[in-house]
């Protein structure tokens, strides 16, 4: 399939030999795979690749593979550890204390009833004591595991939900939303609660719009008072940016601080656009 770098920054001093040292993050989604590098906390390579088809879940493992070939860093095997975003899936969140490991599959049945067609993640929600389970596509799955020792795999809830723990601190009830192009996560939060985290799947910025207003609407939160703020492939001049700036008074746009040192080449970037794999670095 054919793509485009969007982006390839690689730290002068960094080498394939520093990989056994170095923690490597992959983030996937329908047209983009984003990929950081990080040792001792600073980060050593950023590469951002663009897809002119969206990449159908069968055929991740063999545009993977493809990318390796082509991209000497991807293809070694010996990274310190490897965290892996997986494309959307399906995903639930069960309270920590009554989650029980054997019925993964039925939890994730209820939200999915195809849910056994492909590999089941369960991840602890440290942030917000659940247990998070989700699908990846089995490409992806087998990919993973067939190419890294240390590989775990994540949900864009769960890297979301860590991401936003820290700043949860109002008694006020304020909305997060992850923009991506073809999907938004939508998490409303007061104070130490999440009232509520879910996945919608758009097409037009009116399909974008109807979640977050059917969203306010089903909790009862004023428009005018409650915070909404926003993630990832989102600017000031999108449609979805001004068209939701019509209904909500308090709109913005995610700051783009990170706790992951960053030197002069990477200076230029949108941060905003990464905040995928920001949340991983978490």
């Amino acid at each position: 399939m054919e793509y485009k770098k969007l982006l390839s920054i690689v730290e002068k001093k960094f080498s394939v030999e520093k990989t056994p040292e170095t923690d490597l993050y992959i983030s996937l989604d329908y047209q983009h795979i984003k990929l950081a590098a990080v040792q001792n906390n600073k980060l050593q390579m950023l590469e951002h690749l663009y897809y002119y088809q969206p990449i159908d879940e069968q055929q991740w493992e063999d545009e993977l593979e493809n990318i390796q070939k082509k991209i000497e860093l991807v293809a070694k095997k010996d990274w310190k550890n490897v965290s892996i975003l997986s494309p959307l899936k399906t995903f639930t969140l069960v309270p920590k204390d009554l989650f029980v490991p054997a019925h993964a599959l039925k939890y994730l049945q209820y939200a999915d009833n195809k849910a056994a067609q492909n590999p089941i993640m369960t991840n602890e929600q440290k942030s917000f004591e659940a247990v998070n389970i989700f699908n990846i596509p089995e490409s992806v799955y087998n990919w993973g595991k067939k190419n890294y020792t240390h590989v775990n795999f994540k949900h864009i809830t769960e890297v979301f939900l860590n991401q936003l723990k820290d700043k949860n601190t109002t008694k006020e009830s304020h909305i997060n939303i992850f923009v991506n192009e073809k999907y938004l996560v939508i998490v409303v939060l007061n104070n130490a609660e999440v009232l509520f985290c879910n996945t919608f799947e758009y097409k037009t910025s009116r399909d974008f719009l109807y979640f977050v207003l059917f969203v306010i609407d089903e909790l009862r939160l004023d428009k005018n008072n409650t915070a909404v703020k926003l993630y990832g492939q989102i600017n000031q001049v999108a449609e979805i940016y001004r068209l939701l700036n019509n209904y909500v008074a308090q709109l913005s746009l995610w700051e783009g601080a990170t706790t992951i040192e960053m030197s002069e080449i990477f200076a230029h970037i949108t941060k905003l656009h990464y905040f995928d794999l920001w949340a991983m670095m978490k």
